[in-house]
């Protein structure tokens, strides 16, 4: 009896003990991030592991295909993925990191907050994260909830290197990680794993899902092979090279200058697709090349797969298509592009007009040049890479982020903030994030109407006193402060804003791709004062072709004369609207002096109005 006292005595202490240490552990978040190790296969092991090789399939929006992972501590990795459609490539040497896409153009990704994520992924690899007297990482612990049904504990983890914030949500009963959810400040990633198996003695996630907010993307991977610790060498994560379209100038050139249509400072090129001559946009802002879907249908090229793309404000639905070759420029002096694949929108067509554009040339096209815009002359002038013009101190680097330069531009007296550099944007705006933690959203300004591939939005022109890029000074710029967050680029919490048109056309623009690098020169344009508005009206076209009333900024003289947005317009000071030539034309007449006065005919429903429109500065 005594014996068995003894025992019971022994097992009593042990399982106080075991409780003792569950309750640490769930006070420590350290001593549970351990123990989550401990589960899934031991910390020895975990920090044993230098190499993996995994493959599987991947779901990626509407995409389905194939993927392959290789891992090497610290850094080095290389992913292949295959969608039939599309083939991508992207990794790290180690030294830097990269992307091949799919028209097998390389882009080294140097911006700042790629590099301080490779720094945050170093530390992590050596289990810095581990250590509560660790200098970068700190771990709290956090009310548990459930995922799925399940209670699990919550540990969220912050850096001193980024505002990364990542939570770990481990289960209860197993320790093993449920989900985590990572907030950047562009993007918030939900991730969530299921089907673990053992492999060598660790435990490994074979399903992962991932959810983008506010970008509406989708993943999912399930994995069919993992191996740990196979031999990798360093050529496996060797920057691959380039494999870009082929490019044609004329014969006996290596530079290209080619006219452009300007329409409120937007470029306009014509490109000819199976002999067939459109007008497209050119814009360093778009990752992609786009064609409108129903003109490559009625071209004979069919679109294939699906994925979510963001413009400035919301998201928006894409499609993948090969197109033949491209001719861009006029004959004789036509810039020839080989067959690639570029993204087909639905509704390109619809959202333009003066001129009507039926595709977009994005950075797979620019990419391939240096590229010198004189805004006042109306030349677009393509280089060669490799015969670029000579190099001197005024070139600014410009690390691209979301495939579009970024530089640091100053408003008035604030500390420079990074821009991005957007020749298809009209405006020049700040993102939502910024203009919000910088007391922006209220200040005083006139609403306005813009249209992007993702739809409508209302926003406020606001006057600044000065703006800054390169230390060339820009007086009494119009800014745009956008009045809501929205789902895209205007969501950007990593930039300050979105330099457009509004600000380039008063500067000669360089463009340099492969060395990441812009220069301003003073143009024609940089002394003279910023167009502005005087109305408040927003001249449209309606589905007939008409001119009509878009929009009517509240308490300006437009609001004031008593347009109303739906107004089709029919004569201008008893000249007929047709006669104008357009929408273009009726907007350049509200930017004229104060004073003069308009008298505008309008129907509106069954009825005809005599409008009086006298114009006045409104900023």
């Amino acid at each position: 009896m005594g014996r068995l006292i003894t025992l019971l005595t022994i097992l009593l202490l042990f399982v106080a003990q075991l409780l003792i240490a569950a309750s640490s552990a769930e006070q420590d978040p350290y001593t549970l991030f351990r123990a989550h190790y401990q589960a899934t296969g031991g910390l020895q092991r975990w920090q044993a592991l230098n190499t993996s090789y995994s493959e599987g399939d991947v779901i990626y929006d509407g995409l389905s295909g194939t993927i392959k992972v290789w891992e090497k501590k610290p850094l080095q990795a290389r992913i292949e993925e295959d969608f039939g459609v599309i083939r991508e490539l992207s990794g790290d040497s180690g030294e830097c990191a990269w992307r091949l896409d799919y028209n097998g153009q390389l882009e080294i990704q140097r911006d700042p907050e790629t590099l301080k994520r490779r720094q945050l992924s170093q530390y992590l690899s050596s289990f810095d994260h581990l250590n509560p007297q660790s200098e970068i990482f700190t771990l709290t612990l956090e009310a548990p909830t459930e995922i799925d049904g399940q209670p699990c504990h919550v540990i969220c983890m912050k850096n001193t290197i980024n505002s990364d914030v990542t939570w770990f949500y481990f289960d209860v009963a197993s320790l093993k990680l449920s989900a985590t959810v990572t907030r950047q400040p562009d993007i918030e990633i939900h991730s969530s794993y299921a089907d673990y198996r053992q492999v060598d003695g660790l435990s490994i996630p074979f399903f992962q899902r991932d959810d983008i907010h506010p970008r509406q993307k989708h993943r999912e991977t399930k994995l069919t092979h993992v191996e740990l610790n196979p031999p990798l060498t360093a050529s496996r994560f060797a920057i691959p090279a380039a494999q870009p379209v082929a490019i044609t100038f004329p014969p006996g050139c290596d530079s290209l200058q080619i006219p452009f249509l300007s329409a409120e400072g937007e470029i306009h090129l014509p490109v000819t697709v199976k002999n067939d001559t459109k007008w497209w946009l050119l814009d360093s802002g778009a990752s992609s090349s786009v064609i409108d879907e129903g003109y490559a249908r009625r071209l004979g090229l069919i679109p294939g797969g699906q994925i979510k793309g963001f413009g400035f404000g919301d998201n928006f639905d894409l499609s993948f298509v090969a197109v033949p070759e491209l001719q861009i420029g006029s004959s004789p002096q036509l810039l020839r592009m080989a067959p690639h694949t570029v993204m087909a929108y639905d509704g390109l067509v619809e959202s333009s007009y003066e001129p009507l554009r039926h595709g977009i040339l994005g950075y797979d096209f620019l990419s391939r040049f240096v590229v010198r815009i004189d805004y006042a002359q109306r030349f677009l002038t393509l280089y060669a890479p490799q015969h670029p013009p000579a190099a001197d101190s005024l070139w600014i680097d410009a690390p691209l982020t979301y495939r579009m330069f970024t530089l640091p531009v100053q408003i008035d007296a604030r500390q420079a903030g990074r821009w991005s550099l957007d020749i298809g944007a009209r405006h020049s705006s700040f993102y939502y994030p910024y203009a919000q933690r910088h007391y922006l959203l209220d200040r005083a300004g006139v609403e306005h109407v813009s249209q992007g591939l993702s739809g409508v939005s209302i926003d406020r022109f606001v006057r600044f006193d000065s703006l800054t890029i390169a230390g060339l000074r820009l007086e009494r710029p119009i800014l745009s402060v956008p009045g809501r967050q929205g789902s895209g680029m205007s969501s950007v919490g990593e930039l300050s804003g979105n330099l457009g048109a509004s600000v380039l056309d008063h500067f000669i623009l360089w463009l340099d791709y492969s060395r990441q690098r812009v220069r301003f020169e003073p143009g024609e344009l940089f002394s003279q004062p910023v167009e502005v508005d005087k109305s408040g009206l927003l001249v449209g076209m309606s589905r007939q072709g008409q001119p009509m009333v878009s929009f009517v900024a509240a308490d300006s003289p437009a609001a004031r004369a008593g347009f109303v947005a739906g107004d089709m317009i029919e004569a201008i000071d008893d000249r007929a609207v047709v006669s104008y030539g357009g929408v273009l034309p009726i907007r350049q007449l509200l930017l004229q002096q104060t004073g003069r006065c308009y008298r505008f005919r309008v129907q509106r429903a069954d009825k005809m109005h005599e409008l009086l429109l006298c114009l006045q500065e409104i900023l």
